[in-house]
């Protein structure tokens, strides 16, 4: 059950003494190296992620290509709207900066220079109103792959194609949707006589925390949303019925939460002015501690460290905003159990602890108070079900 208080013989400045933080590799971004460009036009100022010209621009950009693309894919957004064309065939369009469009391209391209024109445009706004477009195109051809992206090597017949920031410049801050959510596992040895065992468990965004496959209490959010950068609150577990001597596993599964706000896939909502990032580009963080007091008055501490284990859960998206995707092929019942195979798992990557004040929870956890059934489940077409 979850506790508001500290294990026994534990000061709060000691509670994640010796832990290490866990997290998972950064999701890719594709938009790496791409820059947000804008044309500055005759007596016009030149554009900054704060104010550029409004109406509509056109940026071009060619390229060559040895033989026929293997595969090719170009990646694409602006502030406000594009449409994009390769070799005079519309291929995509975008209307929301926030949502990085993705578009396989292969049968737009052609043997030699392949030709990109854009129109972009920046509608009328009250306030800071910035205008830009971000682009970036992988061709695999028989010289290799080869990346192009929006930089200054870009041309306008409108004036002159201006660089005003790499593609995580703010305001825009463009980020690539979220991965998979994360499931952590710790195999370990317990004596015999275990007399009380203490668990505190920090799980950024949000967290479901398993001993030896039973769920630990029955809150909903079991870390509460914050301020993260000043505070972030940890929950105390009395887990000491669900040990046992011998092995024993710890789990953990991860979800988004305001601790940093990815961006969605097409056609899911999002709110592109409230997407903070408190984890400097990885979405996940975890820090765990267990106590244990024999009854001879030993003491032994569990933490997480590199010695754990990490693998994408049955939660294949997970967005405080767009909601979440489950696919129930991926679930296992027995990955918080102990003596599961090391097949498949890898080892986290470990990060500096947060600077923020870390401090209990002392507020009484969400529950489920009431659920309901579905009246009906239909199949509209084999493989769809709502």
């Amino acid at each position: 059950m979850p506790i508001p208080f500290l294990p026994m013989g534990v000061s709060q400045a000691d509670t994640f003494k010796g832990v290490q933080w866990l997290t998972i590799p950064a999701p890719a971004v594709e938009t790496q190296g791409a820059k947000w460009i804008w044309v500055q036009r005759s007596g016009e100022p030149r554009p900054t992620k704060d104010a550029a010209g409004t109406g509509t621009v056109r940026l071009v950009r060619e390229w060559k290509i040895e033989g026929k693309p293997k595969s090719a894919r170009i990646w694409f957004t602006a502030d406000n709207e594009s449409r994009v064309r390769i070799n005079g065939v519309v291929v995509g369009e975008s209307k929301e900066w926030e949502r990085l469009n993705e578009v396989d391209v292969r049968s737009a391209l052609k043997t030699g220079v392949n030709r990109i024109e854009v129109e972009a445009t920046n509608g009328l706004g009250t306030g800071a109103n910035p205008g830009g477009f971000l682009f970036v195109a992988k061709v695999e051809d028989a010289s290799g792959e080869e990346k192009v992206v929006s930089d200054e090597a870009w041309t306008s017949p409108d004036g002159t194609v201006t660089e005003i920031g790499p593609f995580d410049t703010e305001p825009w801050s463009l980020r690539t949707p979220e991965g998979p959510s994360p499931v952590f596992r710790h195999d370990f040895q317990l004596r015999p006589k275990i007399k009380s065992a203490m668990a505190s468990v920090i799980g950024l965004g949000h967290y479901d925390f398993y001993v030896n496959g039973q769920r630990q209490g029955d809150g909903l959010l079991n870390q509460p949303w914050s301020q993260y950068d000043k505070t972030i609150y940890w929950q105390g577990f009395d887990v000491t019925k669900s040990l046992k001597a011998g092995s024993n596993a710890l789990g953990v599964e991860l979800g988004n939460s305001f601790f940093r706000v990815g961006g969605p896939p097409p056609g899911r909502h999002t709110k592109g002015d409230v997407r903070p990032d408190f984890g400097n580009g990885h979405p996940y963080l975890l820090a765990v501690a267990l106590d244990v007091t024999y009854a001879d008055g030993q003491k032994e501490r569990i933490v997480s460290d590199r010695n754990w284990r990490w693998r994408s859960g049955p939660y294949i998206l997970s967005h405080v905003y767009a909601g979440e995707d489950y696919d129930a092929r991926l679930t296992d019942p027995n990955w918080a159990k102990p003596g599961v195979k090391p097949e498949g798992w890898s080892e986290p990557v470990v990060v500096d602890a947060p600077k923020a004040n870390l401090r209990p929870i002392l507020l009484p956890t969400f529950r489920v108070k009431q659920t309901w059934k579905p009246t009906r489940i239909l199949n509209p077409r084999p493989g769809v079900w709502s």
